[in-house]
């Protein structure tokens, strides 16, 4: 199927990257080489809802896991900036999964 009918077809369209992709100094290797990877789900397509919703996660590859950040990745060197406490707001609360799963040594 193509993009256009992807697109088209679709109610939801999320999509997973590593943080920092697009920005001018991201390394692909590096970001690769961390443990945990930092991640991100985008809400690319939402027709009866918002888009661009930015949901972080920590990925272990090593168990093949996810865990829900509560914050938003900041960047190496930089402190809480405006736009990281207003994108605070984005990644949101975890869920009661989540900490079911921290409980349980997940």
């Amino acid at each position: 199927m193509s993009l256009k009918g992807a697109l088209y077809c679709f109610e939801v369209l999320m999509g997973l990257q590593l943080h920092g992709v697009g920005k001018r100094a991201f390394d692909e290797r590096l970001a690769k080489s961390g443990s945990p990877r930092q991640v991100e789900l985008v809400i690319l397509k939402n027709r009866n809802g918002n888009t661009g919703k930015i949901i972080c996660y920590d990925y272990h590859a090593k168990y093949s896991c996810f865990e829900e950040k509560e914050l938003p990745f900041q960047d190496a060197g930089s402190g809480a900036s405006a736009e990281a406490k207003s994108a605070a707001a984005e990644c949101g609360p975890k869920t009661a999964k989540t900490a079911s799963r921290k409980k349980a040594g997940w």
